[in-house]
């Protein structure tokens, strides 16, 4: 095998990602000139002109790009957390944690509009080029260099194992002044044996096309053998990299959870062309029979225009369409238009007990088990292990922080039958004021950032006449500074 091959699962699902990114880039995309005739063939025997109109009125149904946007708005329906709340010296490196200078939700904002479409991709924590140098923790921030994370799209990913990950890079070859060509070379992420500490250790090594002894192009190593190491000199003995799937983040990647949208998709798109085209033909046609007595008369008609003839024999007439043939085209499209809704919908579903209650279910609305849910916590498992590992690697040393997106994608509020039955219950004592508070929450009923704790405190002093939160700090400090002077 060589270096550029890749993995039988990689050739077999990369036009599947190819044509998902199709789907949901929409309409134009799919009648691009490159896509017009894989997307929607011209039948043999058909000329130019005649595909052209079919295109021009063929219509592309932008399901997929919805579902994709759906997808990402509930997710980001509610904001990421991070928890503990992150030192400020954390905050700084979470402000811009990759190349782009971009910061974490950003960064995962990107991550999620990727993985969305392909169910698959990767976070690599590279450290900035040092040119093979070793560097002190002060060195490196001297000179301005720190680990930082690279998302690789499944497509980069060519041929993942466990210990040894082979990806697509694209880098820039300067032709002059104002021109670089965009060429492409693959980074190999592996182990080899480590003599000095007498283990596996991670390494890097970079591959381009280039002109070998033998006068052809070849896939040939650029470069040493990188090393990546830990400020001061250790050298990793694991490859920093993240997978993320839709079912598990395993190097395997798994089938796009949006497959069977986009072949329905496709299936409306050449459907709904047919139909079109049916209609375009199918309008009333004037027809004449007999003999043309006059050579000059007009040869179409509108509301200005009659035509006439002074032969018996020539007849007009008004050619109709008639049967159902078309109420078949228009019952398949509603059945595919209803099959594309069903598994929009099935990807934020919310897989409830049975034996849970209509009540219980409304108020614990958790999206732990739905497709979309599953993938985000994928997503908020590589984020939070990147992270940290980019700290460590950055000198930060302080608590190891968790990443989260949201999961719940129920944005249903409570009714007011509810709300009443939840304070009736504080009020007969059957539920503390502290668990109604807290459903309320799940509830959306609280503003965002308002915990359970600051609205029990704020309950509490409006109760005792002493106002908000800020008056009952307040007054606490003067207490308490009062109580200090005496002593």
């Amino acid at each position: 095998m060589s270096v550029q091959d890749s993995s039988p699962q990689y050739s077999y699902l990369q036009p599947i990602w190819h044509k998902i990114r199709i789907a949901a880039r929409g309409q134009e995309a799919v009648k691009s000139e490159v896509n017009q005739t894989t997307y929607l063939p011209c039948p043999a025997g058909y000329d130019p002109s005649w595909y052209n109109g079919a295109l021009q009125r063929a219509y592309w149904l932008d399901a997929t790009g919805c579902a994709e946007r759906l997808s990402q708005g509930s997710i980001f329906r509610k904001s990421p957390t991070i928890t503990p709340d992150p030192t400020e010296q954390q905050k700084e490196f979470l402000d811009s944690v990759d190349k782009n200078g971009n910061d974490l939700n950003t960064f995962a904002t990107n991550v999620v509009n990727d993985v969305t479409k392909t169910s698959y991709g990767g976070i690599l924590i590279d450290y900035d080029d040092t040119h093979g140098q070793i560097l002190t923790q002060e060195q490196a921030e001297e000179l301005g260099i720190k680990a930082r994370l690279i998302f690789y799209p499944a497509e980069s990913i060519f041929n993942p194992e466990k210990n040894s990950i082979r990806l697509w890079e694209v880098y820039h070859e300067q032709i002059d002044e104002f021109t670089a060509e965009a060429k492409k070379q693959i980074k190999v992420l592996d182990f080899v044996f480590d003599t000095d500490s007498n283990k596996k250790v991670y390494r890097q090594r970079i591959f381009r096309e280039i002109e070998s002894d033998k006068k052809k192009k070849e896939w040939l190593q650029f470069g040493a053998d990188i090393f990546p190491a830990w400020p001061g000199g250790e050298k990793l003995d694991f490859i920093p990299f993240q997978f993320i799937g839709a079912k598990n983040n395993d190097s395997d990647p798994d089938t796009p959870i949006l497959e069977g949208l986009v072949n329905a998709n496709f299936q409306h798109y050449g459907l709904y062309s047919d139909f079109r085209e049916a209609l375009h033909w199918i309008r009333p046609i004037t027809y004449r029979t007999g003999e043309v007595d006059d050579a000059k008369a007009p040869q179409t008609l509108n509301s200005n225009v009659m035509l006439t003839s002074r032969s018996p024999e020539t007849k007009f007439g008004i050619l109709e369409f008639r049967g159902s043939g078309l109420e078949w085209d228009v019952k398949a499209l509603e059945i595919l238009e209803a099959q594309m809704a069903a598994m929009g919908a099935e990807m934020l579903k919310s897989k409830k007990k049975a034996s849970e209650s209509a009540d219980k279910a409304r108020i614990d609305k958790s999206g732990e088990a739905s497709i979309l849910a599953t993938m985000a916590n994928n997503i908020s498992s590589a984020i939070t292990i990147s992270i940290n590992i980019m700290l460590k690697w950055n000198g930060e040393e302080g608590e190891e922080l968790t990443y989260q997106l949201n999961t719940d994608y129920d944005a249903t509020l409570f009714d007011a039958q509810l709300m009443t039955s939840i304070n009736k219950s504080v009020e007969s004592g059957t539920m503390s004021q502290r668990s109604a508070i807290h459903n309320y929450k799940k509830g959306e009923l609280l503003p965002d950032g308002i915990s359970v704790e600051d609205e029990t405190l704020q309950i509490e002093a409006e109760a005792s006449g002493l106002g908000g939160t800020e008056e009952l700090h307040e007054t606490i400090r003067n207490i308490v500074g009062s109580m200090s002077e005496e002593t």
